[in-house]
């Protein structure tokens, strides 16, 4: 049996999942971004949304070439070590899910704590936000929209009162509800 803590969280309006987990006699950390396409534009989106190859080594298995994408650009530690798209079946919404771990970097003997983590994973996107503006999910209406502030209502929700109020358990990410990750700014 394997042992594994999980931290949800969202900075910026992009969600976020830090792990912790034990990997024989190492202490195993990663952590991951999830870019959802109805949150950034489509031209954006599209060039992260990325066409699998099968390996060489293993054809059952696929792999995609993320370092020359935008992905690759952003500021992991250590670089991207994870690519997956999530959902994307079914009309679901499609997200990719993207994300690094602290054993490539010769680091397994560095002491990290979820703290430590999470400062990465804020800089991590702070390099996204450099590159792209995600949009902001309203919190009245569900919709995204491209804030002028520090607005969490779209303009026709502040516009309209009769508009329905959404709870973060409505929302889902690939094929999960989100009611783990947390709707406010830290």
């Amino acid at each position: 049996m394997k042992k594994k803590t999980t931290w949800n969280g969202e900075y910026k309006d992009i969600p976020f999942e830090i792990q912790n987990f034990s990997l024989g006699d190492i202490n195993g950390w990663t952590f991951y971004i999830y870019l959802r396409e109805k949150q950034l534009d489509s031209d954006f989106f599209e060039s992260i949304w990325l066409d699998g190859k099968p390996m060489e080594f293993a054809p059952r298995h696929i792999s995609y070439d993320y370092y020359n994408s935008p992905i690759g650009n952003l500021d992991f530690h250590g670089g991207c070590t994870w690519y997956s798209k999530e959902g994307g079946y079914d009309g679901a919404q499609r997200v990719v899910k993207a994300g690094c771990d602290y054993q490539h970097y010769f680091d397994e003997a560095h002491r990290y704590n979820e703290i430590l983590i999470e400062d990465d994973v804020r800089e991590c996107i702070e390099s996204l936000y450099a590159i792209t503006t995600p949009k902001r999910w309203c919190t009245y209406c569900g919709d995204y929209f491209c804030p002028d502030g520090e607005e969490k209502l779209c303009p026709n929700c502040k516009n309209n009162k009769e508009a329905p109020k959404l709870k973060a358990e409505d929302i889902v990410i690939g094929d999960k509800p989100c009611e783990n990750i947390s709707m406010g700014k830290k």
